[in-house]
């Protein structure tokens, strides 16, 4: 009886090891890591074949502030719907929402500018639950949230403590009933080149968490998990916080600048880590503390788009080699570099999926613009669809949006 005892006992903890090391297992494995120095396979891969393209002239949109829209500056600030196409207008003077229909031509705003019901300072983003009919609006200068229906309707708004949450241009639909903000920086770096400058401390905090949750109905703080990130983003002259959310059809990949791991929270606030950049860099290339990251920028159904990104200061010069576009396609598993990027109608230079130009809060869905002039310029190389649009277009006329929906 004893011996077999022991033995059941054995058999028990053998089967409980087995079990640990095929878990454990399979989690390694989900993590793809990424050697941007590595000579992954080419994959060749034309822009029509995977997605719809469809080019929209917004008219009467002559403000200059709409020219960043989807650009290096103001990226993730467009939401498709069916009908609709919902633009951040986040100038200082006017700051608005302005809705268009799907032919590009204005129909009407949400908000303005004011500290009374409904008025607000700094929208520096948003986001539309087409569910529920509303769109949620954050403002980064007084944290404040503010609920409109999407006819314009001020619905109500909610201020937060300025301690909970750093700087953040980002927010997006974590599920039905909860909106996420996201704050990249909320724990920086001072380069030794810049304290030398400016002076200051080496890390300091600008807010306590990284993600903060918002219960729609309430607008009350929900308590889920938050991303600790093994390295601190650095303080560079131009920050790109604003595009480190990509939404996807389960949940969100989410990064920080500089951080060698990208996560993704699904609809249950479940946070995975599942991109590893192992690249070992020249850090004396540049003057910027770990300058160097690869970043998601789009997502098909197939395909995940990567590119590189630089934390350079103005006076550096680029090194060409260390610019990458990589495409990970997840029925194979496998990462492929792409050369040139995506061949399309519009010149390899537009660079379709370069960080941080493009993306949309949908999921799906990937937008480009180019101002009039960009049209006017290239109009003699354009093919006919898009000559059309450029004879058309007139002063008060721009940005032009590439709008990419990916095929299923």
């Amino acid at each position: 009886m004893y011996m077999k005892t022991i033995t059941s006992i054995l058999i028990a903890l053998i089967l409980i090891l087995v079990t640990a090391c095929s878990c454990r297992k399979d989690t390694d494995s989900s993590i793809v890591k990424i050697d941007a120095h590595k000579n992954y396979p080419v994959l060749s891969l034309n822009l029509s074949d995977i997605a719809e393209i469809n080019y929209i002239p917004l008219k009467g949109s002559s403000n200059p502030s709409l020219m960043y829209i989807s650009s290096a500056v103001i990226p993730r600030n467009v939401f498709i719907t069916k009908n609709k196409i919902f633009i951040n207008d986040p100038n200082r003077t006017d700051p608005k929402i302005i809705v268009y229909n799907r032919s590009g031509e204005p129909l009407y705003r949400i908000g303005q500018r004011g500290n009374g019901p409904g008025e607000y300072l700094n929208p520096v983003s948003f986001i539309v639950d087409t569910i529920r009919n509303e769109i949620f609006i954050w403002d980064n200068t007084i944290k404040k949230i503010y609920v409109f229906d999407l006819n314009g309707l001020f619905i109500k708004s909610k201020s937060f403590d300025n301690g909970c949450i750093g700087l953040t241009s980002n927010i997006d639909n974590i599920n039905n009933n909860t909106i996420m903000i996201f704050s990249g920086n909320s724990v920086k770096i001072r380069g030794e080149w810049l304290r030398k400058q400016f002076g200051g401390d080496k890390i300091w905090v600008n807010g306590d968490r990284s993600l903060l949750y918002i219960n729609k109905d309430s607008l009350t703080i929900e308590e889920h998990p938050d991303i600790n990130f093994g390295r601190p983003a650095p303080d560079v002259l131009h920050l790109h916080s604003s595009c480190s959310i990509l939404s996807s059809n389960d949940g969100a990949y989410i990064f920080t600048l500089r951080s060698d791991t990208t996560f993704f929270i699904d609809r249950n606030f479940k946070i995975i880590p599942k991109f590893v950049n192992i690249t070992r860099y020249n850090q004396n290339k540049y003057r910027t503390q770990n300058n160097i990251g690869i970043y998601p920028i789009a997502e098909s159904d197939r395909y995940l788009f990567l590119s590189t990104d630089i934390g350079y200061v103005y006076d550096e010069k680029i090194d060409i080699n260390d610019l990458k576009f990589l495409v990970y396609d997840k029925k194979e598993k496998q990462i492929y570099s792409c050369p040139g990027n995506i061949k399309s109608s519009t010149k390899s230079e537009s660079m379709i999926f370069q960080f941080p130009e493009g993306g949309s809060m949908n999921s799906g869905y990937h937008i480009k613009s180019f101002s009039h002039l960009y049209f006017k310029e290239k109009c003699d190389n354009l093919p006919p669809q898009l000559k059309k649009i450029a004879y058309n277009l007139t002063e008060n006329d721009g940005p032009v949006l590439m709008l990419i929906k990916f095929k299923k």
